[in-house]
């Protein structure tokens, strides 16, 4: 069986600092992204790119509270507008959501193919990191004491 060929394509280290930029402040944790893969949409011309990375608190390898992010942008090179395009982004950054600006509101071909990218590269950076340090990027949240009532 033959694999597709990937729409993925690393983010810039400038659309990363973008996006590390957008977060509101936190006073529990700093937000960071990494592992950062765009997608050309092929519903929209201009185009429009969106943009899936790990999101969590600190640097790799030590990420914690791990989550994803997805936006739009129609610039790879961070100085253009970005749109929160997820729940987690429109809670967690600045950045308008895109549903609300885009022309085509249901048109998100693109959004799919950026989160596996950076879910993969989660994985293989997750994998080498394990088999080199013995720990994971990033640990699981504690689990609260078990209760004796």
């Amino acid at each position: 069986m033959v694999k597709p060929v990937s729409r993925c394509v690393p983010a810039t280290q400038e659309l990363m600092t973008a996006l590390d930029r957008g977060f509101k402040p936190r006073e529990d944790f700093v937000f960071r992204v990494a592992g950062a893969f765009t997608v050309e949409s092929r519903d929209y011309d201009p185009p429009v790119y969106f943009v899936a990375a790990i999101v969590g608190d600190g640097s790799p390898p030590q990420m914690r509270r791990v989550s994803m992010g997805t936006w739009a942008t129609e610039s790879l090179d961070g100085k253009g507008d970005i749109y929160s395009v997820d729940v987690y982004t429109q809670i967690d950054s600045t950045y308008p959501r895109f549903a609300a600006i885009a022309p085509k509101p249901d048109a998100f071909d693109g959004t799919r193919a950026a989160l596996d990218c950076a879910l993969d590269e989660f994985a293989r950076h997750n994998e080498m990191n394990y088999l080199y340090t013995g720990t994971m990027v990033a640990s699981p949240a504690p689990r609260p004491a078990a209760s004796d009532g």
